[in-house]
């Protein structure tokens, strides 16, 4: 047990003192931040090689390719409150159907490209997106 000294004995009886001690509490597992999950869309597009990204802009730009088909689409998504946006694809071109995708942004100038497997299955192509989907 360790006593006070009679300094912060008499400190502890004045009646108007400034805390020593500032408490914040965040959201932190150690220097990570925890991220909180939530579900935006549940669709009911085919299984298949997708990704997403969110442009400078905010928006949420996604592509993905038909299994089936190899039909290669892509989407922007303004606000996620809008379930028509969520739902609404648009035909890019005929791919790989065995392809991966990928999107790459560059926010010094809100550029969004997409890469992709041509049909021959060895050519990687990167296609700028057009400014509709830059914002």
């Amino acid at each position: 047990m360790r006593y006070l000294s009679s300094a912060l004995l008499e400190a502890q009886k004045q009646s108007q003192v400034q805390p020593a001690v500032r408490l914040i509490v965040r959201d932190y597992q150690a220097l990570d931040v925890r991220l909180d999950w939530s579900s935006l869309y549940s669709g009911s597009e085919p299984e298949g090689p997708n990704c997403a990204l969110q442009a400078a802009d905010g928006s949420l730009v996604g592509a993905r390719v038909d299994p089936s088909n190899g039909n290669l689409y892509r989407q922007r998504v303004t606000d996620p409150t809008q379930t028509s946006q969520w739902t609404s694809w648009t035909y890019v071109k005929s791919v790989s159907d065995s392809a991966q995708v990928a999107l790459a942004a560059d926010r010094a100038d809100a550029s969004v490209f997409l890469l992709f497997v041509d049909p021959d299955n060895r050519t990687i192509k990167v296609g700028w997106l057009h400014a509709e989907l830059r914002g």
